[in-house]
């Protein structure tokens, strides 16, 4: 029965460890969505500055007709920057959908994981407790 009650608290010993790993693996998921909320944020910002830089431009070079085929050039190039730039803002919130699917998911196993750590760590002590009246 010691062995027995060795092995469950080496059991326990590896659900604490594990539930250990699961939690560093959820502050990195954390940190990686934060991360992403950062990055979406600075595209936005740089999807407002192109906006704002192509509207201060065109009304510049309206005022010159010689000049109305270069901004019809330029503002083709400012739409299809924004165009990449609204893709890419898109794609950075699917992707942050999915990280959050896994952090929800990292987290639930991690509940999962703690519940049958402690659940573990009581079937240790109980065995212990055995252990020692055996011995006593």
């Amino acid at each position: 029965q010691i062995s027995a009650a060795e092995k469950t608290v080496s059991i326990l010993y590896k659900k604490a460890n594990d539930a250990e790993r699961l939690e560093r693996e959820l502050e990195a998921a954390r940190s990686e969505a934060s991360r992403l909320r950062a990055q979406v944020e600075r595209e936005k910002q740089i999807q407002a500055n192109i906006r704002e830089g192509a509207d201060a431009q065109i009304a510049s070079l309206l005022a010159s007709g010689d000049e109305i085929r270069a901004i019809a050039d330029e503002a083709q190039g400012w739409q299809q920057e924004r165009e990449y730039l609204h893709h890419q803002v898109l794609e950075l919130r699917r992707e942050k959908g999915g990280l959050e699917v896994e952090l929800e998911e990292l987290r639930r196993t991690l509940d999962d994981r703690a519940q049958a750590s402690r659940e573990t760590s009581e079937l240790a002590e109980k065995y212990k407790t055995q252990v020692y009246e055996l011995q006593a």
